[in-house]
């Protein structure tokens, strides 16, 4: 729908997003950057976009206030086995008050759940969204009984909805919710997270300078980078930090002027991999740099992004590294999907050990990057981007 005149009217679309909780999370993140880019250009947009967010943890968390500044209405509904009830009837008076065009929900097979329990209420657009793969599911859905609630709320995220969209092909096909496996009548495809290029398009020379002046490091030091969880229990962390680690320690073997630094949450994991540096020699050679939200500064300043993931949706780290030209060393079970200059990311699998990493990693050291800005540009044209990844929503969400 077009808007001309000042007298024209544009269509609302009203859509409700359903999490856990607003922490810092891959897709918790993409919905700050939509809502930051449907308030920024309003005007330009052929719809009104309001976004409600109903939180089934029931509790706040590290972005809510920012999703309220940015125009998002809250809605802290917790949702359990024993809150059945009381979910229901809250769900279903927000769902009838709100009006809905569209519901999308970012919880996988609790999403069924919830939408049976919002049957007859619901609003025409009905999408689920997989961003995990299937084999980092909640520890609460382990066992038998797990595994039965599982496969009914699978049930019901088939008989409902009307989207089914995965972070990536790969994720879709893993979750057995690609075209070939659901009812004709569900469009199933992948809807990409997108994100502010813009903000990796910054001066390497600059960053790579103030970076070394904050770590104390020498000019000529060589940085590996890590971010993600540091938790390094397998079970619940498929970010594979340790093994990171080992590549690091290798490569620091071999030659004195590689650093290693590793940014991401998790303090039982921190303390758990700076032990592992200290058995091995290296504890001033490795910094755990906590949570950053500086992320694209430390990947304009470091040399290698080391990706060693035992299982991914899709890899947003991969895509933002290479927006912001950044070498990418990434395990082979990261989807594919999320190269976008091929010349910045190298697959590896996990089964060969930390040597043979170390090795490509030392390599690319002494070759040239490709241009920064043509990475950032060839990311910003993709549909990794904000701008690419709210056009393809919206034509989701006012589908009729």
């Amino acid at each position: 729908m077009s808007v001309t005149g000042d007298s024209a009217v544009k269509r609302e679309l009203r859509v409700l997003h359903v999490f856990a909780a607003l922490g810092v999370g891959g897709a918790e993140t993409w919905l700050l950057s939509l809502l930051r880019y449907f308030r920024e250009h309003e005007e330009s947009l052929p719809y009104k976009v309001t976004i409600d967010v109903l939180l089934t943890g029931g509790a706040p968390a590290t972005l809510d206030d920012e999703a309220r500044a940015l125009g998002a209405n809250l809605f802290y509904v917790p949702y359990s086995k024993s809150q059945l009830a009381g979910f229901s009837r809250q769900f279903r008076s927000l769902l009838k008050r709100g009006r809905y065009d569209a519901i999308h929900d970012h919880q996988e097979h609790t999403a069924g759940l919830h939408f049976f329990l919002g049957a007859g209420a619901l609003p025409r657009v009905r999408a689920v969204h997989f961003h995990n793969p299937p084999t980092m599911r909640s520890r609460d859905y382990q066992g038998r009984g797990g595994q039965l609630i599982t496969g009914v709320g699978y049930f019901f995220v088939r008989m409902f909805s009307t989207h089914l969209l995965g972070t990536s092909s790969q994720n879709l096909v893993e979750q057995r919710m690609d075209q070939d496996h659901v009812p004709r009548r569900i469009y199933s495809g992948p809807l990409h997270c997108g994100f502010e290029t813009e903000h990796f398009a910054g001066d390497q020379k600059s960053a790579r300078s103030d970076l070394r002046e904050e770590l104390e490091l020498e000019e000529d030091t060589r940085l590996l980078l890590f971010v993600g969880r540091l938790h390094t229990d397998a079970r619940f962390n498929q970010k594979n930090p340790g093994f990171a680690l080992e590549v690091a320690i290798e490569c620091m073997k071999r030659d004195p002027r590689v650093r290693a630094i590793f940014a991401g949450s998790g303090d039982a994991g921190q303390q758990d991999l700076q032990r592992r540096a200290d058995d091995a020699g290296f504890a001033q050679r490795v910094r755990f740099l906590g949570l950053r939200s500086d992320v694209p500064r430390l990947m304009l300043g470091s040399d290698v992004l080391l990706f060693p993931s035992f299982a991914e949706g899709l890899g947003m780290v991969a895509v933002e590294a290479q927006a912001a030209g950044l070498r990418v060393f990434a395990s082979d079970a990261v989807p594919k999907e999320c190269v976008v200059v091929p010349d910045l990311v190298s697959f590896l699998p996990l089964t060969a050990g930390a040597n043979p990493w170390a090795r490509k990693v030392l390599e690319s050291l002494s070759e040239s990057r490709p241009n920064h800005m043509e990475c950032n540009m060839a990311v910003r044209s993709s549909a990794f981007s904000i701008e690419n990844s709210a056009s393809s929503l919206l034509r989701i969400y006012a589908a009729k």
